[in-house]
């Protein structure tokens, strides 16, 4: 068997496995579904789908890697997600439907692709690393540009009400009681038309909207339950400040809500009891001060004060966020936010610098100095235009020292590598 053959074999292997795994295993803190021949499921499908497209690729690419035809390796991805979804119907807590049938058959056929291509991306000519730089270029302006339109507020049309603790189907609720809650440092009276509904739109992109509760906890929820919330006739949480498992939890809706996917938020940690406080000799337990408040419509903070001890947590939105929107999981504090956006923008750029590197390496030598430096003037300016002019057309500032030092290493890095590999290979 030849090393390729081999290597497809373990690949589709192994994934396969993974696939059952992640597919098959009963989920029994979940209700009972019905099959369904819905394409984009739920709040969420947008994200359901851009997994269901991930899942695949390398299965596709490991049966396509081990010398399967191309229509026959997509046949087998179709055949293998049918039968997923056929035995989903009698698991637990697995819903089978007819949109993870064909997001998985167009992973399977993406990683199909992605290795018949294979060569052209690690081997490119001059003329086709030329076209892979351009292009390349081309989809992460794309993609930051994705970012900071899904990072935006989305406001939906008035009238606004002001919630508290509300009992809405489909929301988990607030188990405490609520003693106090404020907007604008003004007195919230539930299930009431704000009286300035027509500034909430200024408020939450260009302003400051603050929201505060005085909470008598009880134990943890499953779910986000709302605490103090602002609502639309179509949307129930343009703006929530609540608890979720023991977290204290703010979030504004986002355009990435009408994707379908994650919203980003920020939530200060075990703020809540592991259990529901108990009456001592007829007093009331110890309350809890929460407050939730978004600046300019990109930085979120979210406090509390409890019994002398006062926890706070913050989130800048930008950009770079992107990736968020289809990482399911426990909830990111702020650093990791900031670690996982610099290892977004570097898996983007890395492949950049890449073909830049190949590019230039195959440049006659007799070219002229701007020819020569055409490569790294493209990587250049692909960098500053994505971190620096992109981000200020959806209204967010330049991306951060952080950012761009991971960006430099990143393209610098693979463009050194890859420019010394090719003269050591020539020079051999």
């Amino acid at each position: 068997m030849s090393p390729h053959k081999r290597a497809g074999t373990l690949t589709a292997g192994v994934w396969l496995l993974m696939i059952a795994v992640l597919t098959l295993t009963p989920d029994l803190a979940a209700g009972t579904q019905k099959p369904s021949l819905c394409l984009i499921c739920g709040s969420r499908g947008g994200e359901d789908a851009v997994l269901n497209v991930l899942l695949f690729i390398p299965f596709g690419f490991g049966l396509r890697l081990r010398g399967t035809s191309r229509w026959r390796a997509w046949a087998v991805a179709i055949a293998t997600t049918a039968t997923v979804e056929l035995l989903q119907i009698y698991i637990p807590g697995r819903d089978s439907t007819l949109g993870d049938v064909v997001m998985n058959s167009i992973g399977g056929i993406t990683g199909i692709l992605l290795c018949d291509s294979s060569r052209v991306l690690v081997f490119p000519s001059v003329r086709q690393a030329r076209w892979l730089l351009l292009s390349g270029s081309a989809v992460w302006l794309v993609l930051v540009a994705l970012g900071g339109w899904a990072m935006r507020p989305w406001i939906p049309i008035g009238p606004y009400v002001a919630q508290v603790a509300p009992d809405l189907e489909h929301i988990e609720l607030f188990e405490g009681r609520v003693t106090e809650a404020r907007l604008d440092d003004e007195p919230v009276v539930p299930n009431s038309p704000l009286a300035h509904g027509d500034a909430l739109h200024d408020s939450l992109v260009h302003g400051t909207l603050t929201l505060q509760a005085r909470v008598v906890p009880a134990g943890p929820t499953y779910d986000l339950a709302p605490i103090v919330s602002i609502a639309s006739a179509k949307e129930p949480e343009v703006v929530v400040l609540g608890q979720d498992w023991r977290d204290a939890v703010f979030r504004v809706r986002l355009h990435s809500g009408s994707l379908r996917m994650n919203i980003p938020e920020v939530a200060a940690a075990r703020v809540f009891p592991a259990s529901e406080p108990l009456r001592v000799d007829g007093r009331t337990p110890e309350t809890i001060e929460l407050r939730g408040q978004v600046e300019g419509g990109r930085h979120l903070t979210v406090s509390s004060a409890s019994m002398g001890t006062q926890q706070s947590a913050e989130l800048m939105l930008s950009p770079f966020l992107l990736w968020s929107l289809a990482t399911p999981g426990e909830r990111r504090t702020s650093r990791t936010f900031v670690i996982d956006s610099i290892v977004w923008v570097a898996m983007l750029l890395a492949p950049l610098g890449y073909w830049a590197g190949r590019w230039k390496m195959q440049l006659p030598l007799h070219d002229s100095r701007v020819a020569r430096a055409l490569p790294e003037i493209l990587l250049v300016a692909a960098c500053v235009v994505g971190l620096a002019a992109m981000p200020t057309i959806f209204d967010f500032p330049v991306a951060d020292a952080s950012l761009w030092i991971g960006a430099a290493v990143a393209v610098a890095g693979v463009f050194a590598f890859t420019t010394h590999w090719r003269a050591t290979t020539k020079d051999s």
